[in-house]
């Protein structure tokens, strides 16, 4: 019995792992203060982000560890959710990121806002 046990918690791991995706993006300017802004960390679900740090122009601007969807906000951009971050910061991500392997990310802060093309890629 311990031994079904502890396959089949191996095997939700493994599962958990595998659906584990880590995304990278990136915004260049041509015009204003900001050179470019990158956002990086992982998906672990479609409600959940796990490790997710923004710069801009190579400064941290936040580096968040577990990010989970803002059930409350009142929908800003159709088909999006929002995270909080903290020090003011809120990402925009899809609806659907499980499906996704390029999509685009919104940074907002105050008034503020980076839009973010993204590429998702699974570790193995």
């Amino acid at each position: 019995m311990k031994t079904l046990l502890l396959a089949l918690a191996l095997l939700l791991s493994s599962q958990v792992n595998a659906s584990e995706r880590e995304f990278h993006c990136e915004a260049r300017y041509l015009f204003g203060a900001k050179d470019k802004a990158s956002l990086a960390g992982s998906i672990t679900s479609n409600t959940s982000l796990l490790d997710v740090a923004y710069s801009i122009d190579d400064q941290p601007e936040f580096n968040a560890g577990v990010l989970t969807i803002d059930k409350k906000a009142v929908r800003k951009y159709p088909f999006y959710q929002k995270f909080n971050v903290d020090g003011g910061y809120a990402l925009y991500m899809p609806d659907r990121m499980d499906s996704m392997f390029h999509f685009t990310a919104i940074v907002e802060k105050d008034k503020a806002s980076d839009k973010l093309e993204c590429f998702v890629e699974s570790i193995e």
